[in-house]
């Protein structure tokens, strides 16, 4: 453990053991003695180059929508075509699951419920509307 009535040691990247650092005692704060140091020294960067980058002027930066987690009941996001704060509209359409339950009902005979996945909204695909600008905000497929 150091004690307080030394010198501090020199900070990194200094030049140690050089006579241009002068350290005085500045006061006490709560009985703990406050050092100031001064030096000339130039700090040293482990003799690596630095390249100077060229400043561009700053334009805007658009960030992309991030994906959200599209289910069958509407969600509360941000349209990503007119950024308003919406819970979007819920639009079912028949897709290749509700295509692929008929012919299956059709294959195993029972002819008279091949209509059923195009009724029923758990076989169908749903489409996410934004209320305000009529914009797809997304898709959830089940197939």
């Amino acid at each position: 453990m150091q004690s307080y009535e030394e010198a501090p040691p020199p900070y990194p990247g200094t030049i140690p053991n050089a006579t241009s650092n002068t350290v005085r005692p500045k006061g006490d704060y709560r009985g703990v003695p406050v050092y100031e140091v001064s030096s000339n020294d130039t700090p040293i960067y482990n003799e690596m180059s630095y390249q100077q980058v060229p400043v561009t002027e700053a334009r805007p930066i658009l960030v992309g929508a991030h994906a959200v987690p599209l289910g069958r009941n509407p969600i509360h996001c941000i349209c990503p075509h007119c950024h308003q704060q919406v819970v979007t509209r819920v639009d079912y359409y028949s897709g290749s699951f509700a295509w692929l339950m008929c012919l299956l009902l059709t294959v195993i005979g029972c002819i008279p419920c091949c209509v059923i996945p195009f009724c029923a909204t758990s076989c169908q695909d749903v489409t996410h509307i934004c209320p305000c600008c009529s914009m797809v905000v997304g898709r959830r497929k089940i197939l």
